[in-house]
C-alpha cells in the first residue's frame, strides 16, 4: 500500500526528471556543435565509398 509520503517521493521525481530535461534541451539549442560533430555530420549527409583521410565507410 502506497502512503502519502510514497506518492510525494514519486511525485518530487517526476518533477525533478522532467525539468532537468528541459534544461537540458534548452542547453543543448544554445550550444553549437563541436568540430568533431560537424566533422561526423558532413561525413552522413554525403556518404561515400571512401574519403580523403579515412578508409571506407568509416562512418557506418
Amino acid at each position: 500500500m502506497t502512503t502519502q509520503l510514497d506518492k510525494d517521493i514519486k511525485r518530487a521525481l517526476w518533477l525533478l526528471i522532467v525539468l532537468t530535461t528541459f534544461i537540458r534541451i534548452f542547453i543543448a539549442s544554445t550550444l553549437q556543435l563541436s568540430v568533431d560533430e560537424v566533422y561526423y555530420w558532413t561525413y552522413a549527409l554525403y556518404p561515400d565509398w571512401s574519403h580523403f583521410d579515412h578508409p571506407r565507410w568509416w562512418v557506418w
